[in-house]
C-alpha cells in the first residue's frame, strides 16, 4: 500500500493557509458596514456562553468518539468506517442546529458560512493539530485517495446546487441528502466486504 507520515514541520503549511483564511476573513469583518444601528449586547455574557458551550461539545465528542471505538470491537469492524460515519455525523450536529437556526430566521448565508468554515476548520486545524501533539501521522493513501475522491464529488455537486439561482432549493436539499445515503450505503458494502475501495474498512 501506499503510505506515508506527515511531521510537524508539514503541518506548518495548512497552519498558514488558516491563518491567512482568518485575516481575509477580519478585513472583511472591519470594512463591513451593516447601515443598521448595532444592537447592546453584553460581551461578557457571550463570551461566557461560548465557553460553557465549548466545553459541553468537548465532553459530548469525547464520550462519542470514545463510543464509536466500542462499537467497531462490538461489532469487529473498522474504527475508520465508524469514524465516517457515527462519529463524524454526532461531531457535526452543532453545525445543523446553527443552520438550522439560521435557516429559521432567513440567514441562509450564514447557515452555509457556519458549514464551510467548520469543514476550513478540520481541514486546516484540526488535523495538523493532531500531528503536533502526538508528532507524527501515519498516512495510507490507499484509504485516503477514495475518500477524497467522493469528497471532491460531494463538493462539486454542492457549488453545481447552489449555483441554481445562487439559491438552495428543498428538491435539492434531497439532491445532496441522496449523495450522503450514498456515501454511507458505500461505506456499508466496504464493511462488509461487497466492495473493496479502502482497504481494511
Amino acid at each position: 500500500s501506499l503510505a506515508g507520515t506527515v511531521t510537524r514541520p508539514l503541518t506548518l503549511a495548512p497552519l498558514g493557509l488558516y491563518a491567512l483564511y482568518v485575516f481575509i476573513q477580519y478585513q472583511d469583518v472591519v470594512e463591513y458596514e451593516s447601515g443598521e444601528p448595532a444592537e447592546e449586547i453584553d460581551v461578557a455574557r457571550e463570551w461566557a456562553v461560548l465557553a460553557a458551550s465549548l466545553v459541553i461539545v468537548v465532553i459530548a465528542v469525547e464520550g462519542l468518539v470514545r463510543a464509536g471505538i466500542g462499537f467497531g470491537d462490538l461489532f469487529d469492524t473498522s474504527s475508520f468506517v465508524w469514524g465516517l460515519t457515527t462519529v463524524a455525523a454526532g461531531t457535526s450536529l452543532p453545525d445543523a442546529f446553527v443552520s438550522v437556526q439560521a435557516a429559521r430566521r432567513g440567514e441562509g448565508v450564514t447557515g452555509l458560512a457556519n458549514v464551510l468554515g467548520s469543514n476550513t476548520f478540520d481541514l486546516l486545524i484540526a488535523v495538523p493539530t493532531d500531528v503536533l501533539v502526538a508528532g507524527t501521522a501515519a498516512t495510507d493513501f490507499t484509504a485516503t485517495v477514495p475518500m477524497m475522491g467522493f469528497l471532491t464529488v460531494a463538493t462539486l455537486v454542492l457549488f453545481t446546487v447552489l449555483r441554481t439561482d445562487l439559491t438552495l432549493t428543498e428538491r435539492e436539499a434531497y439532491v445532496l441528502l441522496g449523495v450522503y445515503a450514498v456515501f454511507v450505503a458505500w461505506l456499508v458494502l466496504e464493511t462488509v466486504g461487497v466492495t473493496g475501495l479502502i482497504p481494511g474498512a
